[in-house]
């Protein structure tokens, strides 16, 4: 059985309650969360990491590159980016509601009262080429703190959600999407949607430059990318030609041995709301980043320097069921347990409550919360724009008790 995920290193001390007041100078009570009350307390899990880097030809491969033949190759196509795959371990931590947060209305518009929840992700890269696994030393990566707001409905606009973050490379956003009204009940949903990482013209996003990337066959050991030889990736399946063609590949085999008895999913988008508000969409970045503004972009003349243009996330928050074997025990004696070797990893912790008389062992069916996403940031430099792909799977961090009295 694998060893229980480790503790969490981030935590967020300080707590928030918002409060709007009405015309008495009365507090508001606090907004109801809906589906953003599944993000409560700190999850970790693991997850699988792309992105193409733009290369300014200092990089050193251990093989040699071709298009020069040598382990330091100038940066032209297809050599002017890097492609750095990392497997990741993750943690994010939700804080309580943050209260009532007042939004007021001109004239007809009625006045809103918001609700949310703020976060702080931290993604960590144990990726080592040696043994083929994610069990490196952890590197931090990525430190994301954000918020999550649900937007009631207005006299114009239904039911939002809306993710807010900002990013240390010099990237914010303001992603939206319309809040999830049903629930899929009962089975397996499988993530059945497909994701992309080969690259394309910018903003002609079916002309998919197909088959023109070395570094994006597994089997390719002479390529600018980080590692070079996946051979021992492919060997543990911890990096295969399917989840490079597919990350979200590495969700599907995540849910592996699970029962999902519900779920939610939904889709928050920096794209602009509107074809009305086509010139405010939900993503902003440093000068550096954007680089030197053409019109239209050329790959021959752009500059910018992996300028952040768009960003999708979907995500799935599920139920899921699973077995534990409970051990023989004496009553009082303290058991923690994870689920089954079948049930595919991240897998949290459970504790049995032992205050009833001496058990036998058994197996008892257990229900928890996971949260997985599938992110996708868009990318342009050198005329082209370069999908930078991250998913994971969370699962609590703190243990979950359970009852044998049912």
């Amino acid at each position: 059985m694998a060893n229980p995920p480790q503790r969490p290193a981030i935590s967020l001390a300080v707590r928030v309650n918002l409060q709007s007041v009405d015309a008495t100078l009365r507090p508001t009570p606090p907004q109801a969360l809906d589906v953003l009350s599944n993000f409560r307390g700190t999850f970790i899990g693991n997850g699988f990491n792309t992105i193409w880097r733009p290369s300014s030809g200092s990089n050193t491969f251990p093989n040699p590159v071709p298009a020069g033949g040598n382990n330091k190759p100038d940066p032209v196509f297809p050599n002017e980016s890097i492609l750095e795959l990392n497997l990741t371990t993750e943690e994010i931590t939700f804080t309580d509601n943050l209260g009532s947060i007042p939004n007021r209305g001109l004239k007809e518009q009625k006045d809103l009262i918001l609700s949310g929840v703020s976060y702080l992700q931290v993604v960590r890269d144990v990726t080592n080429p040696k043994s083929g696994r994610a069990d490196d030393t952890p590197r931090d990566i990525h430190f994301e703190p954000g918020l999550w707001i649900k937007v009631p409905a207005d006299n114009n606009n239904a039911e939002s959600l809306a993710r807010m973050a900002s990013i240390p490379h010099g990237t914010t956003i303001n992603a939206q999407c319309l809040a999830p009204t049903t629930r899929i009940q009962n089975g397996n949903p499988a993530v059945n949607d497909i994701v992309d990482i080969t690259p394309f013209p910018i903003a002609r996003p079916n002309g998919r430059l197909n088959n023109q990337f070395p570094a994006m066959n597994v089997t390719n050991m002479n390529t600018s990318r980080l590692p070079q030889d996946l051979n021992p990736f492919v060997t543990n399946g911890t990096i295969t030609q399917a989840i490079l063609n597919n990350p979200n590949t590495v969700l599907v085999n995540a849910n592996g041995g699970k029962t999902i008895v519900s779920m939610v999913t939904f889709e928050v988008s920096t794209a602009p709301s509107s074809a009305k508000q086509s010139d405010s969409d939900g993503i902003s970045n440093i000068a550096y980043l954007e680089g030197k503004s053409l019109d239209p972009p050329s790959r021959s003349t752009a500059v910018q320097n992996a300028d952040a243009a768009s960003m999708t996330a979907r995500f799935w928050i599920s139920d899921v069921q699973c077995d534990i074997v409970v051990p023989p025990f004496r009553a009082g004696e303290n058991i923690r347990i994870q689920p089954n070797d079948n049930v595919a990893d991240p897998r949290p912790t459970f504790t049995v409550d032992t205050s009833i008389s001496n058990a036998d062992a058994r197996t008892i069916q257990a229900t928890f919360k996971q949260i997985q996403y599938s992110q996708v940031v868009n990318l342009d430099f050198d005329g082209l724009t370069w999908p930078h792909v991250s998913v994971a799977t969370l699962v609590p961090a703190a243990d979950i008790p359970v009852s044998l009295l049912h």
